[in-house]
């Protein structure tokens, strides 16, 4: 295994945005995230793995129901949603190579803390515990035939560089790989969230 990381400039690299979208959808689609598919009943709202062997919501069929699955995270919303952050200020992104084909990548933007982010990030008194401007890792992701070999590490390490803040913010799951990647980085969990999240920094 050769993997390469580069910088891309996303406005004018439309065959990388297209690679990181399905990276996105791979990555996103499986354990522990499962948002391959999603239920659009407005009383289920269920979401399952790519790897879910039916075009029908389980649970609503255990109710009687035979409501047909639809993308969890469309193309065009991954790509739309990517372009979107790409503008913000101070935007990188990096993309992990295996010879041609991409099977990582990590983005983020120069955000500063106040109670609109607390709104953003969906951490309510964040801006009571932290203050300053920050580089916030907003998704890294990687094909999980590939996870596992340090590539995230090697992201993450790529970004920590690149970016000119001297602070860094990542919203990720506690324990998660992401979450030992950073801390062994020095980073710490400065507020648990919703969902099993947490809100971790890293000084530099």
């Amino acid at each position: 295994m050769n993997i390469s990381v580069h910088l891309i400039e996303p406005f004018s690299d439309a065959k990388a945005v297209r690679s990181i979208v399905l990276c996105y959808q791979k990555a996103f689609g499986g354990t522990p995230w499962n948002e391959g598919y999603l239920c659009p009943h407005p009383e289920c709202g269920d979401a399952f793995p790519f790897s879910l062997q039916s075009e029908r919501c389980p649970s609503c069929a255990a109710r009687g129901d035979t409501t047909l699955l639809v993308e969890y995270w469309p193309m065009s919303r991954i790509a739309s949603d990517f372009y979107r952050e790409m503008k913000k200020p101070g935007a990188l992104c990096f993309i992990a190579r295996d010879g041609e084909a991409v099977v990582g990548f990590i983005w983020g933007y120069r955000i500063v803390i106040d109670k609109d982010i607390d709104d953003y990030l969906e951490s309510p008194g964040l801006h009571h515990l932290i203050a300053g401007d920050f580089f916030y890792i907003d998704d890294v992701a990687i094909v999980p035939e590939y996870q596992g070999r340090g590539i995230g590490k090697k992201l993450v390490t790529h970004v920590l560089r690149a970016q000119p803040e001297k602070k860094v913010l990542a919203r990720t799951l506690d324990r998660s790989t992401m979450f030992h990647i950073l801390a062994n980085l020095h980073g710490e969990a400065v507020l648990a969230i919703t969902r099993g999240r947490v809100i971790m920094a890293i000084s530099l």
